[in-house]
């Protein structure tokens, strides 16, 4: 506001007041699209000549940086501002997220000047409508809406049929009705929504491919008496011109125009085929002025002299010189190679470049040379003459002139041919109108909890799953297990994992999310009494090798009892395994494509958080977290030197172990903290660690954490994210406000063991990753390890992405070489990328 006071109010009086408002109070934030809000905004004042006032503005005095200056934010409505006709003037702002700043001022549009009426042809007696769908049932919708537009409005029927061939999309289900009226175009459309037999207009599915490149049909002078009943056309300008052309070289060439077919009296044979020659040359330009560009063209008579003009074998001037028998006395040079085909219709060869060796039986094309082109099947053929698409449909039976050319394009239209409509009405002033809108076949997708599990489980009648599969023998329990692993999967995960195969990696199909990969564990254990694990849901795993690995397996008793944190999450020969702590929330799903990445000759071993299975409660200290993960981890391997690492909560906890373990007397060869991050005393309530769930999930756009900061109470915070997470492939299906609440409570105990945890002395090498951008993790900061007392040293790289990001396989694939070779994987090329590339 200052910074408009001081450029804006220099030199302007109190005379001259200059309104500052914004768009955000009239429909709220709209991130990218602000900008043109904007716009509108300024567009529609300068329009209504009216400044509106600013909407929710309270207290009834100015902003203190406005306060004394002609600028002022409008607190009712006026006039604005000048005198009348004197141009208006905005200035218009756009802040963005990442900093990006526009401004844009804009004057309003000079007093349009009267303009002298033009002169347009006779309306034409023809219209044609075009109507397109993603489907038939939303096509048969739109036609019910346009009968009911056009019987209130039949007057409106030329200028609807132009808003709808020019301003809509042309989707794959189209239908196409040409009519003189409103009553002609309603009978077509009745037609077409009655399904009965009969005559019915243009309408179907677009081909995928649209295939059938045009072919044209060009005829002798046998065919004028036809020809000339599509004089009605010249009204079109792209007729009249090519018209104009023939006439005007003809009177260049022998003094006089071209015979006209309204003439009276006896004309000669010369006329005849100068006739046939032009009504052609025309109708051919009227296709390609429509966007019908032909590919072949068969001929005979006088359109071979047609078609070695159309193809660049002679010019217009030479052409007509041939007809008058005037070539060899003007010394015209011989026929050029031809831009496309031409096809004699007798011969069905190419049309030879020297006149003197066109076939003497192709005076006239006949209904066998047709027949053989439509027989082919590789264009779509069209009579010239008739103005029909071959083969003719049944029932077609079109009037000449106008009716026909109509009927034509539709029929193309359908058939997915470009046809330009704006072509089409080129002659005649067109008004845009407010037509029906789209009819979205709209499809509720929501959680349907009659196909819940745990619904299922609930009633009497539910299947003892358990029981069925303890009957089978061993050998039948893996096919019994297949489709039943399927069926959850589609259930969590959403119905594309119906169509899964047997054989393909889980992880690379995308349908595991770690909440989701811990929904499935709880389903099956609930539901079998076996036990997932991490390991069997790792990079690899697919629903063959999970049914197998639950067939192996026994009811096992409560998995919380004697579970250990420590989880297999890939095997290994060599000494020195990798140990990866769990983050924040608890899962080592996160981990997947970094174990798959590291070196395969080291085993993998998981922590896992206690509080994720049935009967563990959840820890809220790091160094209580170290001292249950150390026997397990001991016991997998006595003696270093130890690998370690963690990314985010799982970084602290690494560092702890790391510290204990050198307490022993034992070597830590790596210390690997990946972006550890410290919670803020603001991630104290429900709401801001929702926020940090809702990014985890891969749902945290600024519009949702926007929302969760607003919330208010930790009730309306999960409605809310259980509201935008529905329908993620992140979030399991059937999820509701119970397991929201439990993996709540998880985050809030890794919370305050984030908040309350004092590192101790380390004095190993460490590596720490941070992400060179994106982002900004919500109630954070990255912790300061300068104050941990620790000798050793401290290297710092930058990898790509962000917090959430920096683990995943598209990322990994940018990692440099120099930090695989850090992390002990050969140089290999597995998983490195140039990060130049």
């Amino acid at each position: 506001m200052r910074a408009l006071r001081e450029v804006l109010a220099e030199g302007r009086g109190p005379e001259q007041p200059c309104w500052v408002g914004s768009v955000k109070t009239n429909i709220g934030h709209l991130e990218a699209a602000s900008g043109m809000a904007s716009l509108i905004k300024v567009v529609l004042s300068f329009e209504h000549g009216w400044i509106p006032a600013h909407l929710h503005l309270r207290g009834s005095g100015q902003p203190e940086a406005l306060r004394g200056s002609p600028l002022a934010v409008p607190r009712s409505g006026a006039s604005w501002p000048g005198a009348p006709g004197a141009p208006r003037v905005a200035g218009i702002t756009a802040l963005g997220f990442g900093g990006t700043n526009c401004h844009v001022v804009v004057e309003s549009p000079p007093p349009r000047a009267a303009v002298a009426p033009r002169s347009h042809p006779a309306e034409r007696p023809v219209h044609v409508l075009t109507l397109a769908a993603r489907d038939e049932t939303a096509l048969r919708e739109l036609a019910v809406s346009y009968r009911q537009w056009l019987a209130a409005r039949p007057e409106a029927l030329a200028d609807a049929a132009w808003t709808a061939n020019t301003g809509r999309s042309p989707f794959e289900w189209r239908l196409a009705v040409a009519g003189r009226s409103s009553v002609e175009v309603d009978e077509q459309l009745a037609a077409f929504l009655s399904r009965c037999p009969g005559p019915q207009p243009a309408w179907g599915r677009r081909p995928k491919r649209v295939s059938a490149k045009p072919a044209l049909v060009l005829h002798g002078c046998d065919a004028l008496e036809t020809l000339c009943e599509a004089w009605p056309l010249r009204a079109h300008p792209g007729f009249e011109r090519a018209y104009a052309e023939c006439d005007e070289a003809l009177r260049r060439a022998r003094g006089r125009g071209l015979w006209r077919p309204q003439q009276q009296g006896p004309v000669a044979s010369i006329e005849h085929h100068l006739g046939a020659f032009a009504l052609q040359h025309a109708l051919l330009a009227l296709c390609r002025a429509h966007g019908v560009v032909p590919r072949l063209l068969l001929v005979g008579g006088v359109g071979r002299w047609v078609a070695a003009c159309a193809a660049g074998m002679l010019t217009l001037d030479d052409a007509l010189d041939r007809l008058l028998g005037r070539s060899a006395a003007t010394g015209r040079a011989a026929l050029r190679s031809p831009r496309l085909s031409v096809l004699e219709a007798a011969t069905g060869r190419a049309l030879p470049a020297d006149p003197a060796q066109w076939h003497e039986d192709a005076a006239q094309v006949g209904p066998q040379s047709m027949a053989r082109l439509v027989a082919a099947g590789e264009h779509a053929v069209i009579d010239l003459a008739t103005l029909r698409l071959l083969p003719v449909a049944p029932g077609e039976a079109q009037a000449p002139g106008w009716p026909a050319w109509a009927a034509l394009l539709a029929r193309l239209f359908v058939l997915g041919h470009p046809v330009d409509w704006t072509a089409f009405d080129a002659a005649w002033p067109r008004q845009r109108l407010s037509l029906p809108g789209y009819p979205f076949q709209r499809r509720r997708c929501w959680y349907d909890p009659r196909r819940s599990t745990a619904a299922a489980l609930a009633r009497s009648d539910a299947p003892d799953l358990k029981g069925e599969l303890a009957a089978l023998p061993p050998p039948q329990r893996a096919d019994w297990l297949r489709p039943y692993l399927a069926d959850r999967l589609a259930g969590i995960c959403g119905e594309a994992a119906s169509q899964l195969r047997p054989d393909a990696p889980l992880a690379e199909s995308g349908l595991l999310s770690s909440l989701s990969a811990v929904e499935l564990e709880h389903r099956v254990w609930t539901e079998l009494g076996l036990r997932l694990t991490p390991a069997d849901l790792q990079a690899g795993a697919t629903l063959e090798t999970l049914a197998q690995r639950l067939a192996a397996g026994s009811v096992a008793g409560d998995p919380g009892a004697d579970a250990s944190p420590l989880v297999s999450l890939r095997r290994g020969t060599r000494d020195g395994a990798w140990f990866w702590v769990h983050p924040i929330g608890g899962s080592l799903y996160g981990y997947q494509a970094l174990v798959a990445a590291l070196d395969e000759g080291r085993p993998v071993y998981g922590l896992q958080a206690q509080g994720l299975q049935a009967g563990q409660e959840a820890q809220d200290d790091i160094a209580a977290m170290a001292v249950a993960y150390l026997p397990p981890l001991l016991s997998v391997q006595a003696q270093g030197p130890y690998r370690l690492g963690g990314w985010s909560l799982g970084a602290f906890v690494a560092w702890e172990l790391a510290a204990r373990l050198r307490a022993r007397g034992a070597a830590v060869e790596a210390l690997v903290l990946v972006d550890p991050l410290q919670l803020l005393d603001a991630a104290t309530d429900d709401a801001a660690l929702l926020k940090l769930l809702a990014c985890e999930a891969g749902i945290g756009d600024e519009g949702l954490l926007l929302d969760l900061q607003e919330a208010g109470d930790t009730a309306r915070a999960m409605a809310c994210f259980l509201r935008a997470a529905r329908g993620t492939p992140t979030l399991p299906a059937g999820w509701g406000l119970e397991p929201l609440r439990r993996l709540l409570a998880l985050y809030r105990r890794h919370a305050a063991a984030l908040r309350a945890y004092r590192p101790l002395a380390y004095d190993g090498p460490v590596l720490m990753l941070r992400p060179q951008g994106g982002r900004p993790v919500p109630d954070t900061r990255p912790y300061d390890w300068r104050e941990v007392r620790a000798s050793g040293t401290i290297e710092v790289t930058q990898v790509p992405g962000d917090h959430f990001s920096l683990l995943r396989k598209e990322q990994l694939q940018c990692w440099p070489e120099a930090l695989w070779q850090r992390l002990g994987v050969p140089a290999r090329g597995v998983m490195v990328l140039d990060p130049v590339e």
